[in-house]
């Protein structure tokens, strides 16, 4: 019983996780507020879990630190990367949407596949930027060309990030009471997924 309910102990290990997930789940939310600094926060977010993986008990006073430390320091840089993404993504919907206006259906159907594709990518890019600036310093469409790089690189631990996100997603649409840890739950399985790839590129 002592093991299980010790500071050592699984239940215990479980709790304290939730409980910093909760913090910098509410820290995220409270940093993109504004809309423009998502990626910021985002940023900051993976920043903070970067620390959190590397001790497991940090304090929620820490971790807090850490986010805010990130979000100023990246504040320009996430924040342009995110409005790149943004306005790139509107964009190829803003196609898609318009695509009947073509006359060749012939035209409307490799179009449409390539614009597809480009959306995909821009979700990969996505996926990894945000990770990358919040533990590499580097130029902002260096952070982009290497995060399309490793996430083509390294398909299967992409497409392994984007079922868990839809998993989190699913599991909020279940019971909202997962949305307390939504997305730093999600970027925390995130930040294990990318680390060892990371590692392979320093």
């Amino acid at each position: 019983m002592q093991g299980l309910f010790g500071v050592d102990g699984p239940l215990y290990k479980a709790c304290l996780l939730v409980y910093q997930l909760i913090i910098l789940n509410l820290l995220w939310v409270a940093g993109s507020l504004p809309v423009l600094t998502i990626g910021s926060s985002t940023t900051a977010l993976f920043y903070a879990l970067d620390r959190l993986i590397s001790n497991k008990h940090i304090s929620g006073i820490d971790l807090g630190k850490a986010f805010w430390k990130s979000f100023r320091q990246n504040l320009k840089q996430a924040t342009a990367a995110w409005l790149l993404l943004l306005g790139a993504v509107l964009l190829v919907l803003l196609n898609l949407e318009n695509m009947h206006l073509l006359a060749s259906s012939t035209l409307v159907k490799y179009l449409t596949a390539l614009q597809l594709v480009v959306l995909a990518e821009l979700a990969v890019v996505s996926l990894y930027a945000f990770p990358l600036l919040a533990r590499y310093q580097m130029g902002l469409f260096d952070c982009l060309r290497t995060a399309l790089f490793i996430g083509n690189r390294h398909f299967l631990t992409t497409l392994t990030a984007f079922v868990l996100i839809f998993a989190v997603y699913r599991l909020i649409l279940w019971n909202l009471a997962f949305a307390i840890i939504g997305a730093a739950g999600a970027a925390y399985l995130i930040a294990y997924l990318t680390k060892s790839k990371f590692a392979l590129y320093t």
